[in-house]
């Protein structure tokens, strides 16, 4: 009997998994810059044309969307993911976000009901920070996502219309987003931070003989760790 329940328990499981990868699909921006996973459910739709400096794509159903930015940023891509990854991993201000946020998606915003950060926060997503953002203005609310890596940032505004909170999977497909030199950036990273103990540690060394030589010099035992 423990044996069927076990077998029982261990396909439901399974099927689970399988009905939850059976229910998203994915879709990479037409740069080739980045790729994102939302549900099954939805159509994806090119927005932007294939030369646009900036691309635009929207997936989502008449109960919710999700419209994706991906935007060139040549200020950024020279410099070491370490440090982009510092630069943007402080909360952004309500004013940041507010500018990041342009007026899209908020019919109600305007002068008599202007668009106000409801909520913000910056987490972690395979090392790299991802800034978040509640927006609303009147009775529209809208969840926005910031992604910054060397040489572009990829934007995200999720809006229900079903009356419904989607904000858990609006948040699921925000953090779905990987990039397609993740691991190249992951690998300079990781290079960077090893020389960077490395050139530490040889430092200390150094500045430890610096003084058991001057404590030679002066006479005195040098002074034990």
């Amino acid at each position: 009997m423990k044996h069927t329940i076990a077998l029982a328990l261990a396909l439901g499981v399974f099927a689970s998994g399988l009905a939850m990868a059976q229910a998203t699909k994915s879709y990479s921006e037409p740069k080739g810059r980045f790729s994102i996973s939302y549900p099954a459910k939805w159509p994806a739709d090119l927005m932007s044309k294939p030369d646009s400096p900036t691309t635009e794509f929207v997936v989502g159903g008449a109960d919710a969307e999700c419209w994706f930015i991906g935007i060139d940023r040549a200020e950024w891509a020279s410099a070491k993911p370490t440090d982009v990854r510092r630069t943007f991993s402080e909360k952004f201000t309500d004013q940041k976000l507010l500018e990041a946020f342009e007026g899209r998606m908020l019919s109600g915003a305007g002068k008599d009901t202007p668009a106000k950060v409801t909520a913000s926060s910056v987490e972690t997503l395979n090392n790299w920070p991802v800034q978040f953002g509640e927006i609303q203005a009147g009775a529209d609310r809208l969840m926005v996502a910031i992604h910054t890596r060397p040489g572009f940032e990829a934007r995200s505004f999720c809006k229900a219309y079903d009356g419904k909170d989607h904000n858990a999977e609006f948040k699921a497909v925000a953090l779905s987003l990987t990039a397609a030199r993740d691991a190249e950036w992951e690998a300079q990273a990781q290079e960077w931070e090893a020389k960077k103990a490395a050139a530490s540690a040889a430092n200390a060394e150094a500045e430890k003989q610096k003084a058991e030589q001057e404590a030679k010099k002066a006479g005195k035992k040098p002074r034990k760790e």
